[in-house]
């Protein structure tokens, strides 16, 4: 477990891809049992979390204070996120609005009309940073600004927009059938939110991980 910041409040946390926030079905170890481990006598709260399969920053909390004021923060779309993707093509920078639909029983979602029943809007924008050639295929890297925090959101939209993450075998059409092991190509590298107690701004930033799809970029 890679430690960013912490302080008498929070903790920061470099979560590895393939790794559960907190607790599955499958009883595996998770990150919130690793951070319980090496805080054990603190009283550690989840602020947000990563899908397994995405790497980066993840904040925890040491009391119920912070974890209510941090909760706050995320109602109040406070909490600043943003995250680096590789993904199919080549694109104009954008933003996109949609409304997703959460299907419990499968664990996915989909984009839907925005009338539909139980959709949630979905905000993200993103620019374009590079692209690279790839087994004959164009791939880019953008950076994505989140705006809202929908279930599996920031790939359900880029797979909508045609531009799907590299590795993902939920929902790019190239990989849901492939052999092999493919990392996702999506990482929380930046957060940005208010200390709960002393008032001031964090702001933290990490480097990609170097490893594929990541490092096709070099």
């Amino acid at each position: 477990m890679e430690i960013v910041y912490e302080n008498k409040d929070v903790i920061v946390v470099n979560k590895k891809s393939g790794i559960a926030t907190q607790s599955e079905k499958s009883g595996e170890k998770c990150l919130l049992d690793e951070v319980r481990e090496y805080a054990p006598d603190e009283e550690i709260g989840l602020v947000h979390r990563l899908d397994k399969p995405v790497g980066g920053l993840v904040i925890f909390t040491k009391n119920k204070n912070a974890l209510k004021n941090l909760n706050e923060q995320v109602q109040k779309r406070k909490i600043k996120k943003e995250y680096v993707a590789v993904v199919n093509g080549e694109d104009e920078n954008k933003v996109l609005t949609d409304y997703l639909f959460k299907n419990q029983r499968l664990n996915v979602s989909k984009v839907v009309h925005k009338n539909s029943m139980s959709a949630k809007e979905a905000i993200l924008e993103y620019e374009n940073v590079d692209k690279v050639e790839v087994d004959g295929k164009i791939l880019s890297k953008i950076k994505i600004k989140l705006h809202t925090g929908r279930h599996h959101q920031i790939r359900v939209q880029l797979s909508n927009n045609e531009t799907a993450i590299y590795g993902d075998r939920k929902y790019n059409k190239q990989f849901i059938r492939k052999r092999g092991d493919y990392k996702l190509g999506l990482f929380a590298y930046k957060l940005e939110f208010k200390h709960p107690s002393k008032k001031t701004i964090i702001s933290l930033e990490i480097d990609l991980p170097d490893e594929e799809p990541f490092n096709f970029f070099k």
